[in-house]
């Protein structure tokens, strides 16, 4: 059932004073990252002192965090056990549909701020619209202040309502069929407000999509039906003690920013007070001077002197205090502003003092990798609902391999939306470390190769590169077999085999190569079988004992023997031996002594049949 207008804001203004708690800690919290302490303090902030003088802690801790967490992780599509080379075609293709989701939307530049909203708000916000001309989906990180969200019972999203302000005079040019009655709400308001800004409120569940201008009679801009029949937003929460409650991680540090700068000032000013303290001159003093090299004249010089003002070491300690709950509270290590107090004797390193920043990385990417796997199922969902029998060229890299096809989702997706969303086991760690734990844990054959390549700590096309190592190897085996025959020439020769051969074979095989041929393609040439030689033609009367052409005479099946019985081309002598006449190993054995020294003889051995 969609509702109206009317409905779209009461409603939004019940969620507005549900929400209204959370909103004023984000409005806080935003503040101090501004360093507009004035809006939280105000009576705390002077007016010789309008802006802080300490660091913005929570903004440094906060870019610090989503820059960790930023990175995006690898999207596959494939399984490890798939056996069909169709099934991993169809898998590898739907992954590189996904990553050219992932690059057309420029998820990896946005998600520097989705993970700033995650760490800042407690949530990032990811909300997936058609580009009709484009005919893509395409996923954009949004603000999460003035967004409200419903959840149903099972974690997903029932519905996400976003309110915003827009210029009337951009909102006319963009609505111009409702110009007039955009100047008449603006009218109303700068009676009120004194502003040109207008309240937008887009609501979208999973039958409508609704565009509404709050006024006394809202107006809807923009009303469609929602065909994918569920919310197109996906929001990655950080967890606390209730599921739906959202709290940011520097909610509870803010006013101790605010102390740390009061503090300072109150410093600066009694370190000001200390240098600036009059001076004390004995009686007989008659005339002050000031500046360098300046001369007073006393008969009591011991007596000339500031006048002492105490400087409390406290306030310094209150100072080191309140910079360790700041740490505390924001759950940032010392390590990461280069204070490391890490020893070898004691073993107390710089890892086991950032324990509880890795946690945290760890934490927010198994929020994000949820949020990405429903982001990637919307998306699919919504190619395959929208441009079913589109053809779509993508262009695109993947593991730093560029890759170019045309699909059709109707055809190459087919209602398979489930993506494998992977950070890595090692998730958290930095990627020196994450490497070497994976490498010994693989020498210990506890996993796959597969699986190891699944879990680096960095994007990487598996099934395309397990298959690119496969072809590796298999060219490294050829070329060890030609190695290990070109060595062999000198044993041919040695041996009084014709090395002709083997050497042309070379030739080519380096020819080959030198014109850039795959070094499979001109092996396989080089090797081809040769076909076999002509048969002699038979000689008439010959043949078996039979008198037939088919006994063991030179052209029978058993051909190249000769009349006498011998091998064709074998003299008498040497009928069973090598060829060339030359010994067998026994023989030449025989020739040794048992020192293993050669004897020097040479005999001859004649055989003949009888």
């Amino acid at each position: 059932m969609s509702l109206s207008g009317k409905e779209i804001v009461d409603k939004t203004r019940r969620l507005q004073t549900l929400n209204h708690e959370t909103e004023v800690r984000w409005l806080e919290t935003k503040a101090a990252r501004e360093g507009d302490l004035t809006s939280i303090a105000p009576d705390l902030v002077s007016e010789e002192w309008p802006k802080p003088i300490v660091s913005n802690f929570i903004d440094v801790v906060a870019r610090d965090l989503a820059e960790m967490v930023a990175p995006l992780p690898s999207f596959n599509c494939s399984s490890a056990t798939m056996q069909s080379d169709s099934a991993r075609k169809f898998a590898d293709k739907r992954a590189k549909i996904v990553q050219w989701y992932v690059a057309y939307s420029r998820l990896e530049q946005q998600m520097l701020y989705g993970a700033d909203h995650y760490f800042t708000y407690g949530l990032a916000v990811f909300y997936m619209e058609p580009d009709f001309e484009s005919r893509l989906p395409r996923i954009r990180v949004e603000d999460p202040v003035g967004g409200y969200a419903e959840w149903d019972r099972w974690g997903r999203v029932a519905s996400y309502t976003k309110r915003f302000y827009e210029h009337a005079d951009v909102l006319a040019t963009r609505f111009p069929e409702f110009a007039d009655q955009i100047h008449a709400v603006v009218k109303d308001n700068r009676s009120a407000t004194g502003s040109a800004d207008v309240e937008l409120i887009r609501y979208c569940d999973k039958n409508q999509i609704t565009l509404v201008l709050a006024a006394k009679e809202p107006m809807v801009l923009v009303d469609v039906e929602n065909r994918l029949g569920e919310t197109p937003v996906c929001i990655a929460r950080r967890p606390w003690l209730e599921e739906y409650q959202i709290r940011g991680q520097f909610d509870d540090v803010v006013w101790v920013q605010v102390a740390r700068d009061l503090l300072a000032k109150l410093q600066l000013e009694a370190v000001s007070k200390v240098v600036q303290a009059p001076m004390a001159m004995p009686a007989d003093v008659q005339e002050l001077a000031f500046g360098p090299d300046a001369i007073i004249r006393t008969a009591n010089p011991e007596k000339v002197r500031r006048v002492g003002l105490e400087l409390s070491p406290a306030a310094f300690t209150e100072s080191q205090f309140l910079d360790h709950e700041m740490r505390v509270g924001a759950r940032y290590p010392e390590a990461r502003t280069g204070g490391v107090d890490a020893s070898i004797i004691t073993g107390r390193g710089v890892q086991a003092l950032m324990g509880g920043f890795d946690s945290q990385i760890k934490a927010a990417q198994t929020s994000f990798k949820n949020a990405f796997i429903d982001m990637c199922r919307l998306c699919f969902k919504m190619d395959e609902t929208y441009w079913p029998n589109a053809a779509k060229d993508v262009r695109g890299h993947a593991a730093g391999t560029p890759f170019n096809f045309t699909y059709r989702p109707l055809k190459d997706i087919n209602g398979d939306y489930s993506v494998d969303v992977t950070y890595g086991f090692a998730a958290g760690m930095d990627p020196n470390r994450a490497v070497v734990m994976l490498l010994q844990l693989r020498g210990e054959k506890l996993f796959s190769r597969d699986y190891m390549a699944r879990q680096l700590p960095f994007d990487l096309n598996v099934g395309e590169e397990m298959t690119k190592v496969d072809v590796e190897e298999l060219r490294e085996a050829i070329k060890q077999g030609v190695f290990a025959y070109v060595q062999s020439i000198p044993a041919m020769a040695q041996a009084g085999q014709d090395p002709a051969e083997a050497v042309q074979r070379t030739a080519m095989i380096v020819e080959g190569v030198r014109k850039g041929r795959s070094i499979e393609d001109v092996v396989a040439e080089a090797f081809a079988p040769q076909p076999p030689p002509e048969a002699p033609p038979a000689v008439p009367g010959a043949g078996g004992p039979s008198g037939e052409a088919g006994g063991l005479g030179p052209g029978g099946p058993g051909g190249g023997l000769t009349s006498s019985g011998l091998m064709r081309g074998v003299s008498p002598g040497q009928a069973g031996q090598a060829p060339g006449g030359r010994p067998d190993l026994s023989v030449m054995l025989a020739g040794l002594t048992g020192q293993g020294q050669p004897q020097m003889s040479a005999y001859t051995m004649r055989r003949r049949r009888i």
